[in-house]
């Protein structure tokens, strides 16, 4: 389901950080959070101090330690105003690999953008010995002693047991699969006799108070599904240890996904039924099992959506 970041922007979001100065030697940044900035360095020397500054004040919870962080960024060598990658020329946000704040990640990351707010846009300036300094990954495209501008919308973060938080409603139909799982924990299902229907389901199993997802938006959440006949489980985000996130609605994922979740309330659970021209076609994925011709079943729990 979920189509990979570059690797480069993976190993680059590991370098973040904060504190210091905020005086007018900042790099300045110009655009709306959610599209790609532009970054116009000041002249001289960047510094040796490390430096932060809120660009746009978010108005959502605010970045837990033990979270998962769900940024777009975009990074640049001072020297040399050379910019080095950005989630925003993929349209995917990036995830933290491990909970930030908890000592999993660089200290920079973990100390610049814990306690930030949803919805913020965050300009830091990050010297060589807060990033990797004489010893950049092998691969990266930074240098020794780089000093590194990163910018960061942060679009929201989660515990990697993060799961709906609604209210259940109603029994499904005998019908559909069952779904069994406490808040908190990977959710089960068990499908029942009979062939599978062959239209688009999709049932709120619990019922969220947040607000509706719309089309355009990321969405981020927890999923697990399989394949219906059988039952064999093809993919899970619960086994990362890590929600996923995904544009919604504009075609980057399954057509199954997209007419789905649309509409549906942040903190819900939805069941998915989707028939194969709503999943992945007559090819299927031959590489997960999934045949051209196998319906697939999916519990999505809605975590949050901007």
């Amino acid at each position: 389901m979920r189509r990979a970041v570059a690797l480069l922007i993976g190993s680059l979001l590991l370098l973040a950080g904060c504190g210091g100065d905020q005086g007018e030697d900042l790099p300045q940044v110009s655009g709306k959070f959610g599209e790609k900035p532009t970054v116009t360095l000041p002249k001289g020397e960047p510094g040796k101090e490390f430096r932060v500054k809120t660009l746009i004040e978010g108005d959502g919870p605010e970045v837990k330690k033990g979270d998962i962080l769900f940024a777009h960024l975009l990074l640049k060598r001072w020297q040399g105003d050379e910019e080095l990658g950005a989630t925003y020329d993929s349209n995917q946000l990036y995830a933290t690999p491990a909970p930030i704040g908890t000592g999993q990640m660089p200290k920079a990351l973990d100390e610049g953008l814990v306690g930030k707010k949803a919805g913020s846009r965050i300009l830091m300036v990050v010297p060589p010995e807060k990033g990797y300094g004489a010893n950049p990954p092998q691969g990266s495209p930074i240098k020794p002693d780089d000093t590194l501008v990163f910018v960061v919308d942060v679009y929201g973060s989660y515990p990697p047991s993060a799961s709906a938080t609604g209210r259940p409603v109603g029994k499904t139909d005998p019908k559909l699969p069952t779904v069994q799982g406490q808040p908190g924990e990977k959710p089960t299902i068990k499908l029942p006799p009979g062939a599978a229907p062959k239209q688009l389901v999709s049932q709120v199993l619990v019922e969220g108070t947040g607000p509706e997802v719309k089309a355009g938006q990321f969405l981020i959440g927890q999923y697990v599904g399989v394949i219906w006949p059988g039952g064999k489980e093809f993919d899970a985000s619960w086994n990362r240890q890590q929600p996923a996130a995904f544009q919604i609605g504009t075609g980057q994922v399954i057509k199954g996904w997209d007419e789905g979740l649309v509409g549906k309330k942040t903190g819900s659970r939805v069941l998915l039924v989707i028939p194969p021209d709503k999943g992945y076609g007559t090819s299927g994925r031959p590489e997960v099992g999934i045949k051209g011709t196998d319906t697939l079943v999916f519990v999505v729990d809605i975590l949050g959506s901007r």
